[in-house]
């Protein structure tokens, strides 16, 4: 399960450089632990869910900022289907951004 849920973060971050990636596991105990805390060993309590958070830097003719958006993942389903999952993710993070930025431009 670590080496795959590092492989999902990895195949992410490899579809879009543009978006700004962090990817955080929350347990039964309702603890949260973070992708580094997962690259040196899995959290001692089961994984309920896996928390994508997204940030995209923009730069308009009045404004610059981020936008930012977050997507719930359940981690069985996600390291099952890494390639459709991380693809889906992408596109509608990519989605919600291009839905929102003409607001600011």
């Amino acid at each position: 399960m670590q080496k795959r849920l590092l492989h999902f973060f990895i195949t992410v971050r490899a579809l879009d450089t543009t978006i700004e990636w962090h990817f955080h596991l929350i347990t039964v105990d309702h603890g949260v632990y973070e992708e580094s805390q997962l690259v040196r060993a899995l959290p001692p309590a089961w994984i309920t869910s896996l928390v994508a958070q997204a940030s995209y830097p923009f730069t308009g003719r009045y404004c610059s900022g981020f936008l930012t958006t977050d997507r719930v993942l359940p981690p069985r389903a996600t390291v099952r289907h890494i390639p459709t999952t991380a693809a889906a993710l992408v596109t509608d993070v990519l989605a919600d951004f291009a839905k929102r930025l003409p607001h600011y431009r």
